[in-house]
């Protein structure tokens, strides 16, 4: 997870480049461009994440769907709204990490490996709600997709909790718990 999470990261990558940059003033302004916007991506995922977990995730983005003809009517809308909520915790708990451990992230398996986990469950269930909606939102896939949504976010906090448990950081370990699970069993 560690080594495609600087890959797939929006600045981290660049950071890095920038700091590798043999032109002194070049590399500080790259350096700092995209630290600061680094930043701000960090602090604008917490502050979402808090939002959803004040909210119930209620005012989370979801797509609306084409057959129904009010997004209210979407068995799947709460679903998707959970998963933007537990997108947001990925990428938080991931900044931390990495800002937190650095290089020590990819030997830290038990770290590393929940992350990856975290990702996958977010894919499997994102790819069953593409399914059911490309598939014309057959109601006899209701209870499926149900069941398959309810197991993913499930797993995702769990894979989250045994994150923190496991963070050699106690204080950010504990500060991290409060940001992503502020309200987190009431937004059901």
């Amino acid at each position: 997870y560690g080594q495609g999470a600087i890959r797939c990261h929006p600045y981290l990558l660049k950071e890095m480049q920038a700091a590798d940059d043999a032109d002194p003033a070049r590399a500080t302004a790259a350096f700092d461009e995209a630290f600061f916007s680094h930043i701000s991506f960090a602090v604008g995922n917490a502050a979402r994440l808090l939002w959803y977990g004040f909210t119930g995730s209620r005012l989370a983005p979801a797509p609306a769907p084409t057959s129904s003809p009010t997004p209210s009517d979407d068995p799947t809308r709460r679903y998707c709204q959970r998963l933007t909520r537990m997108s947001a915790a990925l990428a938080l708990a991931s900044d931390v990490a990495m800002l937190t451990l650095g290089g020590t992230l990819k030997r830290r398996e038990a770290l590393s490996a929940r992350l990856g986990d975290v990702l996958s469950y977010l894919y499997l269930a994102s790819a069953t709600l593409k399914r059911f909606a490309d598939q014309g939102r057959p109601a006899a896939d209701l209870p499926l997709v149900h069941w398959a949504c309810w197991h993913s976010l499930h797993s995702i906090q769990v894979r989250l909790d045994d994150l923190m448990v496991n963070f050699p950081n106690r204080p950010v370990a504990w500060l991290l718990r409060r940001v992503i699970f502020r309200i987190m069993w009431a937004s059901r």
